[in-house]
């Protein structure tokens, strides 16, 4: 926040609106993840003086937050599921283990295959 009002040579408090929301598209720009853009708005709304509106319920300031939500936002990762064939090559290389080795392959192959009813 500093740093954008030293380029701009603007007052840090009472955050204006504009200038927080101006604060939040650079944030995008640099394509930040949607924390720090969180991490902003909690920032300004811990910091602000006492008696002045607060930053963060400005709808201005609100809509420029929930766009950088939906811009930064990525979709989530799914992992790859066990295929059949790997799940054989599990039971078939404990095979010749303990008894503890069957009892946890028996485990696993009926947590596989039970999903398949």
């Amino acid at each position: 926040m500093k740093y954008c009002a030293d380029q701009c040579r603007l007052l840090v408090l009472p955050v204006e609106p504009v200038v927080f929301s101006l604060c939040l598209v650079e944030l995008i720009q640099e394509n930040k993840s949607v924390s720090t853009i969180n991490s902003a708005l909690y920032r300004v709304s811990w910091v602000r003086k006492v008696g002045q509106p607060l930053v963060t319920e400005n709808p201005f300031v609100t809509q420029v937050a929930d766009a950088a939500c939906r811009i930064l936002a990525r979709p989530p990762e799914r992992k790859k599921s066990l295929t059949a064939d790997q799940v054989m090559r599990v039971i078939s290389h404990s095979e010749k283990g303990s008894l503890l080795d069957m009892q946890l392959t028996a485990i696993f192959a009926m947590g596989f295959f039970g999903f398949l009813q």
